[in-house]
């Protein structure tokens, strides 16, 4: 088995990536990418936040983190369907991805009582100045 660390060591930080590719949101490869991270934190924080509220969430915010997840999701659906890329490819990186958030975030429970720890806040970091919702419906808006 492959401990957390190794998981967070082999899946490269998006600030990272984001370095390397400032304008990774004008490619198709590159945006398909981020969103399929972000869709799967999301879904990985959403169903954390059920867990830890009890499934009485009475801010909504895991309710909140799911409905990102399902609009990166389709953000993701219409790149890879933009790209015809096969699709199985992609549902092997995104459940790659949501194993290892989910892994992130049960350690950060467990040692800090904060989900958000590490590589998990630094994608949200990173997606809320680069992807937030709103910048990649405009990408989709003049794309396609």
């Amino acid at each position: 088995m492959i401990s957390i660390s190794a998981y967070s060591q082999e899946l490269e930080s998006l600030k990272q990536f984001t370095g390397k590719k400032p304008l990774f949101i004008s490619d198709k490869d590159d945006t398909e990418f981020v969103a399929s991270r972000c869709s799967a934190l999301y879904l990985v924080l959403g169903s954390r936040a059920n867990e830890a509220f009890n499934q009485k969430d009475p801010q909504g915010i895991a309710a909140e983190y799911l409905d990102k997840a399902v609009i990166y999701d389709k953000a993701r659906e219409i790149l890879l369907k933009a790209k015809d890329n096969l699709k199985e490819p992609a549902k092997n990186q995104q459940k790659d991805f949501a194993k290892t958030y989910g892994d992130l975030t049960l350690s950060n429970w467990k040692k800090n009582g904060d989900l958000f720890k590490g590589l998990v806040n630094e994608v949200l970091t990173i997606v809320s100045k680069r992807l937030n919702i709103n910048n990649l419906k405009v990408y989709l808006y003049k794309s396609y």
